[in-house]
């Protein structure tokens, strides 16, 4: 049903550009159909459908004649209304009818979206769950997403040709049905900072190293070129994987502005130090989690764009936190670290946070380079209290650190800010002074 309803989204954008008034039948005939299946190598594989009988049973996709006869076969069934898997996009494997005509609902793991009532659907919508199909959004971890915006799903119909005319029809060894896959490639893409409408294919390389398939675009790099385009705007998609096994993980919240917030953030405090394209530093952020996983935390935000290892750095419960290990042969800051402090401050969505960081580490290691020659118990004062991440910790090894201290002031100062912050800002807070004293201390 929501292919069906994302096929509609994009045909009334599709009319209102073109000032036409194609219906899903028509725009199947007349632009769907020659795009997707009217080819040798075909662009979308729909497990039972009569292309997919006619590509991998008969094996005779080749034949033109053939690929017509399928078209008019497929046209009559849909024509009748009672649709399955093979002939609408997410529905059940197959509807099936007792002797006395009763429908009987068919559990298989190519259904999809079943329910026990025969819900009666015109060809129209049929038709529409095609369109939608081919709008679906590839990402690794094998699953796809559906969003239900007009501009972006324009956006994603704009590559279909050139997924056809520059790729498939080009490149022999490529290999076809992977439209999704296309349309996470495209989108990242074309949402880029650098991307050229008038030379759409300047710096674009979606093909693996063999030359024969698409590479699966991150799901961090679609949602970032989305977020950075449109971060006024909060979307909700549709998370699935139809093909064999069709799974349907549900309606997820993506939070734009959480997600193009640490983005920002990393240019505006690194990009003048860290030289490093873009996109590269956005894939660098949401690792810690595979998408599956992010998607289980209900909405995909900042949260979800943990970089993968930070966590070492703010401490647990379990675990006491790490210390930074800056290398001594340079002045720059190695990059991986700098995608932690920013997402950590954008967790904290307080910037000045990270100057106060600074005066507090100043404090810290002024306070160790008064010990005695040989002394290590200033030391081993400060590794207590860096890696402790929790209020009480916290606070009992800055107690140790105050009494001994020549100049107690700035320690006072920093008791009263963990004390105020709130709980969850502490340790994230506190991983900050982390940085800021290796830092120094390098």
């Amino acid at each position: 049903m929501i292919a069906s309803a994302i096929g509609k989204t994009f045909l009334d954008a599709y009319n209102a550009r073109e000032k036409s008034h194609l219906s899903a039948e028509e725009f199947f005939e007349q632009i769907f159909f020659p795009l997707f299946y009217d080819d040798e190598k075909i662009m979308q594989w729909v497990h039972g459908s009569p292309f997919f009988q006619l590509a991998s049973v008969e094996k005779k996709q080749h034949i033109p004649e053939r690929r017509k006869e399928v078209f008019g076969y497929f046209k009559s069934e849909i024509a009748k209304g009672k649709p399955h898997g093979g002939l609408a996009i997410g529905y059940p494997a197959g509807n099936k009818y007792d002797s006395k005509g009763t429908y009987v609902v068919e559990y298989a793991t190519t259904s999809s979206q079943i329910s026990s009532l025969e819900i009666p659907l015109d060809p129209e919508t049929l038709y529409l769950s095609w369109i939608g199909g081919g709008l679906g959004i590839g990402v690794q971890g094998g699953l796809c997403i559906f969003l239900n915006h007009a501009d972006i799903l324009m956006k994603l119909f704009e590559g279909w040709t050139i997924y056809r005319t520059s790729f498939l029809n080009k490149i022999s060894k490529l290999k076809g049905s992977q439209i999704e896959t296309w349309n996470g490639q495209w989108l990242a893409h074309c949402l880029g900072e650098d991307f050229i409408p008038e030379h759409p294919l300047l710096e674009f390389s979606p093909i693996d190293k063999a030359g024969e398939r698409l590479e699966t675009q991150t799901w961090l790099r679609v949602l970032a070129g989305i977020a950075l385009n449109y971060s006024a705007e909060n979307l909700t998609g549709y998370v699935y994987s139809y093909g064999q096994t069709n799974r349907s993980i549900g309606f997820i919240p993506f939070v734009l502005p959480q997600i193009k917030r640490p983005i920002t953030l990393f240019r505006k405090l690194f990009g003048a130090t860290v030289k490093l394209e873009a996109e590269k530093i956005e894939d660098l952020f949401g690792t810690e989690y595979g998408f599956l996983k992010a998607c289980e935390m209900g909405i995909i935000g900042l949260k979800a764009m943990a970089p993968k290892g930070v966590q070492a750095y703010i401490g647990s419960k379990d675990s006491e936190a790490k210390i930074p290990k800056y290398p001594k042969n340079t002045e720059s800051q190695p990059l991986t670290f700098s995608i932690y402090i920013t997402w950590v401050i954008a967790m904290l969505n307080n910037e000045e946070l990270w100057n106060e960081a600074e005066a507090y580490a100043q404090a810290l290691v002024a306070y160790e380079s008064g010990a005695g020659k040989g002394r290590m118990d200033r030391t081993n004062d400060i590794k207590t209290f860096l890696s402790a991440s929790f209020q009480k910790p916290i606070l009992s090894a800055l107690s140790t650190i105050a009494e001994k201290a020549e100049s107690k002031e700035p320690f006072l100062e920093l008791g009263k800010t963990i004390h105020f912050l709130p709980n969850d800002n502490v340790p994230y807070f506190m991983t900050l002074i982390r940085f800021r004293y290796a830092f120094i201390k390098k």
